[in-house]
């Protein structure tokens, strides 16, 4: 408050020394709670908190206790603070402000394990919303080109390949509107767009607003490595089934037909299987015969020509004794090997199955 008081006296310095010992002191005590102050006075003084630079240090903390607030509350308190700028700082004062801006959005999460789908915090965009299809490729493009810095011309290449440089740089241009105003209908004049951004002659999605499902499938996968080879066995089966559940399907399901993403479609689902697998033995292993059968399953799902699954399940039936559902499952792998891959089962299956015959 006294921060407040010193900024609307002009008390510069004052202003910057109340409000800084302030913050070190409710990040000292972990406050996130300001009981005695109204919300716009607490965000007006964690605004100007974050204006001074010997509040850097304080930075993550800040824009923490601003995103509690209400966003149409910061931004309203943002442009006022913008405005009163002198206009050859306001640029400045447009950037160092942007984080606060964005702390505001809600993220934008875009599935493309399964079935291709948008959703702007909790709620999925409407088709409709982008005017037509193109703009919908046009978000595909940029995230098969790695999401960051994607030159303008590969996209044309992709989208408009018979196009002239002139129709495709309109039909680039229209397109990219069109997605844009779909995700971000209103943006504020001083901020513009915020998830999808464009930068000498590039596109990127914004790393700190835009959240890929793959990333997360793999982030979940390499923690529950880690996890499993520390021996945390159910931390590792909880990563692994957070990874499970992210997998909704083959990488750009509705796109059977586009050639240059076979192999990561493949390199996923391999993934998958993995993961499924690893999640099986570790359930094997804790005596968790169970959950293991119905994990195989969830693989023979994905692969139904997983040969692993069907020698697992085999054995996990026959020691459950159930022989004879075990030998239905070698009779079930036999055709489903001829009928998709024009083969028979290998070795180790045959030798499963006479094992489990001889017992």
């Amino acid at each position: 408050a006294y921060g407040i008081i010193s900024y609307e006296t002009g008390q510069a310095e004052k202003t910057e020394n109340y409000l800084i010992k302030g913050i070190q002191k409710a990040r000292e005590e972990e406050y996130l709670f300001f009981p005695f102050l109204d919300q716009e006075t607490l965000v007006k003084a964690l605004l100007l908190a974050l204006s001074h630079a010997s509040a850097h240090k304080d930075r993550s903390y800040i824009l923490k206790l601003i995103s509690r607030c209400t966003p149409e509350r910061v931004n309203a308190s943002v442009i006022r603070l913008v405005d009163q700028q002198p206009e050859q700082n306001r640029g400045a004062a447009i950037e160092h402000f942007r984080p606060c801006y964005k702390a505001m959005l809600p993220k934008l999460s875009i599935e493309t394990l399964g079935q291709f789908r948008i959703f702007l915090g909790d709620q999925a965009i409407d088709p409709k919303a982008f005017e037509g299809g193109k703009p919908v490729q046009l978000l595909k493009a940029i995230i098969l080109h790695g999401g960051q810095e994607v030159p303008r011309e590969i996209l044309i290449d992709d989208l408009w390949p018979e196009s002239n440089a002139k129709a495709g740089e309109k039909n680039f241009k229209i397109n990219l509107h069109r997605l844009r105003k779909a995700i971000e209908p209103s943006p504020i004049q001083n901020f513009g767009y915020s998830y999808i951004l464009q930068k000498a002659g590039t596109v990127s999605l914004d790393p700190d607003l835009v959240r890929i499902d793959v990333d997360a499938f793999l982030q979940a996968y390499r923690q529950g490595a880690v996890l499993e080879q520390e021996r945390q066995i159910q931390a590792a089966l909880s990563a692994y089934s957070q990874a499970c559940g992210i997998y909704k399907g083959d990488y750009f399901a509705n796109d059977p037909y586009i050639d240059s993403i076979s192999h990561k479609r493949d390199l996923f689902r391999n993934r998958y299987l993995d993961i499924l697998s690893r999640k099986a033995f570790l359930h094997e292993e804790a005596d968790q015969s169970e959950q293991a059968i119905d994990t195989w399953y969830k693989a023979l799902d994905a692969d139904p020509c997983f040969e692993d699954a069907y020698q697992n399940l085999m054995i996990l039936f026959a020691d459950l004794g159930r022989k004879d559902k075990a030998v239905r499952l070698f009779d079930t792998c036999r055709m489903q090997l001829e009928k998709e891959l024009g083969t028979a089962p290998d070795a180790r299956t045959i030798d499963i199955l006479k094992d489990i015959q001889n017992r």
